[in-house]
Formats: C-alpha cells, sequence, structure tokens
C-alpha cells in the first residue's frame, strides 16, 4: 500500500530484465517483481514475442520455453531440482491448448504486478489479450530492456 501512494501514478516505468533474470521496475524505486521460475519463463516468453502469441499456438515454442526455463531456474535458489522429464511434463501442459496451465501461469504474473501498483499502470506490464487473439504484454519496447540471454 505504501508502495502504491510513492508511484506516480500517470507513468510507466522501464521494466529490466538483469543479467541473472531479475524482473526490475528501475522508475518506481527499483522495485523487484518477484515470480516462480516457471512463471517467470512464461513471462520472459511472452516479453520477448511483441506481436503476442496466440494460446492455441503454444505448442509452437515448446523447445523455446523449456530453454528459457533452463536458464531461468540456474539463477534460482530455492533448492528444488527438477528431473528433465519433469521439466519437460511441466512445459508440456503449459504449452498444451487441453490444459488450463497457461491460464494459470499468467493470472500469477497478473497478481504478481497487481500486488504492487493498481491496475491501470499493471494492465501494462501482465499478459492480456482477447479470447482467440494472440496475447501480449502491451508495454512500449522502448521502455524495455532485457540484459541477460534469453
Amino acid at each position: 500500500m505504501i508502495q502504491q501512494l510513492a508511484l506516480p501514478h500517470n507513468r510507466l516505468s522501464r521494466l529490466v530484465v538483469t543479467k541473472d533474470f531479475k524482473i526490475i521496475l528501475p522508475d518506481y524505486n527499483y522495485m523487484e517483481i518477484k515470480m516462480e521460475p516457471i512463471v517467470k519463463s512464461v513471462f520472459l516468453l511472452f516479453l520477448e514475442n511483441e506481436d503476442g502469441i496466440p494460446f492455441k499456438c503454444l505448442s509452437d515454442y515448446r523447445e523455446r520455453l523449456t530453454a528459457i526455463y533452463n536458464k531461468v531456474k540456474e539463477y534460482t535458489n530455492d533448492g528444488t531440482r527438477l528431473s528433465a522429464d519433469r521439466v519437460w511434463q511441466t512445459i508440456y501442459n503449459l504449452t498444451n491448448p487441453l490444459s488450463n496451465s497457461i491460464n494459470e501461469k499468467c493470472t500469477r504474473i497478473k497478481e504478481a504486478f497487481l500486488s504492487q501498483f493498481d491496475e491501470h499502470l499493471a494492465n501494462y506490464y501482465y499478459i492480456t489479450g482477447k479470447r482467440g487473439e494472440a496475447k501480449k504484454i502491451t508495454l512500449p519496447r522502448k521502455l524495455i530492456e532485457i540484459q541477460c540471454e534469453l
């Protein structure tokens, strides 16, 4: 709540993905947006696809999402180790159009931003889009800086 009061209410912050995959909003007092590795991986996949991705086409991104997840996981010290089979199953579920997993992850992304500031600003940072159309992150690209290797 105090963070919300300190934010400029009419200005979007730059979004920086650091070399160690932290998501930072430097113009909001260097606020860090925290997410679980798999959720962060979905966020980064959509962040790098400016035109968005239709959910029904997510299976085309399995290899890419796996690569992003493996890189993000390297920088996460939460003590968990997933086998290659478990990683594959997680990615498969996420990219399966008959599964609800992608919607759950998008909800987690939305919650990560809404927990820090109001919807008026947050909606530029999370994945949005109409049913049946490509989903995307609408933050202007000039405000995005990716320092890590995706």
